[in-house]
């Protein structure tokens, strides 16, 4: 379900209830269509059998600075609250888990001074998961006035609008299958020339 905050002015407006000019509508849904088959042009398969995308920057966005500091700053004030027992211990953890499973790499030291952007990240604690903790991005995060990453991607079709087609068609048969894939989003490789987007501390 989609919850939008508004403000007691904006509940006349149309938009704010999911009603679009239909001229609108159809040139955001063309736009749309047009980055989804760049995206689907543009994705390879890697030497390791992984899917590689590129991502889908707008054609004019500024570019990104230098976020290192920042994000630095952000990671240490986050690993200094109060927190449960081995918390930094498990955090560091799933980094090395990812590592040793070739999901992210480190920076080569002749490398790490070079101009790159930084996301910040924190720990989110899940008790009642497999993994118990986990990070999580931050790609809307900004450096001074500079505009975050997010800003500088288009937005793609939200695929989640099908879930409700796709649920009707699983009750249409006898049987129906599903599957899981470990760590899904995680499988997926960046291209080389993107990667310094999305580098973090």
């Amino acid at each position: 379900m989609f919850v939008q905050d508004a403000a007691l002015t904006d509940l006349w407006r149309l938009d704010v209830l999911g009603i679009e000019d239909s001229v609108v509508k159809k040139n955001k849904s063309l736009h749309q269509q047009e980055i989804l088959e760049r995206f689907r042009n543009t994705t390879t398969i890697d030497e390791s059998g992984r899917y590689e995308v590129i991502l889908p920057r707008k054609e004019t966005h500024p570019p990104l600075i230098d976020s290192r500091k920042a994000a630095e700053h952000r990671l240490g004030r986050t690993l200094k609250r109060p927190s449960s027992d081995n918390m930094v211990a498990e955090y560091e953890k799933v980094f090395d888990e990812w590592i040793e499973e070739g999901i992210v790499e480190r920076v080569p030291e002749e490398e790490v001074d070079r101009t790159a952007n930084y996301l910040p990240h924190r720990p989110v604690i899940k008790e009642n998961s497999t993994t118990r903790i986990g990070p999580v991005f931050d790609a809307s995060s900004k450096t001074g006035n500079n505009p975050p990453l997010n800003q500088c991607l288009e937005t793609c079709p939200n695929l989640i609008e099908q879930m409700l087609a796709l649920l009707l068609r699983f009750r249409t048969e006898k049987f129906g299958i599903i599957a899981d894939i470990r760590k899904a989003f995680l499988q997926i490789s960046v291209a080389t020339r993107d990667q310094d987007e999305l580098r973090f501390p």
